[in-house]
């Protein structure tokens, strides 16, 4: 089982969810090509849900292994790529933020 530290969020998937999730955001650190992605997060009483993150060059994504967490759910898909992001349209030249257009 793998710990998953996103922002302010912490989640547990699956050993390959986890590597597979980390390896990708590597090739999009390398890209820069920010991506939407979805990966099941195994809960305590081990039933799963969605969880989607956007993903760009420079969003810090932890993973810790978590030994102590027993498996209780059944295996998990690996981490579904939603879609790309198209960075000429997200990132803003003046800031070193990106903008998501959510204002428009």
């Amino acid at each position: 089982m793998k710990r998953i530290v996103y922002g302010s969020e912490t989640f547990v998937v699956d050993d390959r969810v986890g590597e597979d999730l980390m390896e990708h955001a590597l090739a999009i650190a390398e890209s820069h090509d920010p991506e939407l992605v979805s990966v099941d997060v195994i809960q305590s009483d081990g039933s799963t849900r969605q969880a989607s993150m956007l993903i760009g060059p420079s969003t810090p994504v932890a993973s810790v292994d978590a030994p102590d967490l027993e498996r209780r759910a059944r295996p998990v898909a690996a981490m579904a790529r939603v879609r790309s992001i198209d960075p000429a349209v997200v990132y803003d030249d003046t800031s070193t933020y990106f903008d998501l257009g959510f204002d428009a």
